[in-house]
């Protein structure tokens, strides 16, 4: 970690945010990154007064010569936003010189499905002689017949289902 201004952020992000572990390693990781690209360049993250949207820009750039991923760069730029947002509640910027670049487009990926024949061999595979299989096939079936996720299946309880019209209430 570069130091104290880098230390108290991830602090804030672990105390305040309540951010995942997963989260704050890799905001750790991606200012750390930051920090020794500024130093190769006669700067110093615990300057941040003298960090302009310029260097950051330049840092997005460098990420994409080395050929990180668009998602990469935007999770990272990110992280610099954020912690430049902190600088400036804390009153130590009086703007956050991360606001001002363009995050990258993402690519989008379209969703994976499977063909009817699959899911009809899907849908063979419980055993439905006994209770544990039935119930995966419900499962199953349920998941094909609604487009329902697997976590908002598995949050339903009974009390979300009105038999005598037929519907499920789901909250996603």
């Amino acid at each position: 970690m570069a130091g104290s201004l880098a230390e108290e952020f991830v602090t804030y992000l672990v105390a305040d945010r309540k951010l995942s572990p997963k989260t704050i390693e890799s905001y750790s990781h991606d200012l750390a990154q930051f920090g020794e690209f500024l130093s190769s360049k006669g700067r110093d993250i615990e300057k941040p007064g003298e960090i302009d949207y310029l260097a950051i820009r330049d840092f997005m750039t460098y990420l994409a010569s080395r050929g990180y991923s668009r998602r990469s760069i935007a999770r990272k730029q990110a992280c610099l936003r954020t912690f430049f947002k902190y600088l400036c509640s804390g009153e130590v910027l009086s703007a956050n010189p991360a606001a001002e670049v363009a995050t990258p487009k993402l690519e989008k990926k379209l969703p994976q499905f499977l063909e009817e024949r699959e899911i009809g061999v899907l849908l063979q595979q419980p055993d439905a002689s006994s209770t544990l299989g039935m119930r995966d096939r419900a499962i199953l079936e349920t998941i094909y017949a609604t487009g329902l996720r697997v976590g908002e299946l598995a949050s339903l309880d009974v009390s979300d289902i009105d038999y005598s019209v037929g519907y499920v209430v789901i909250m996603g």
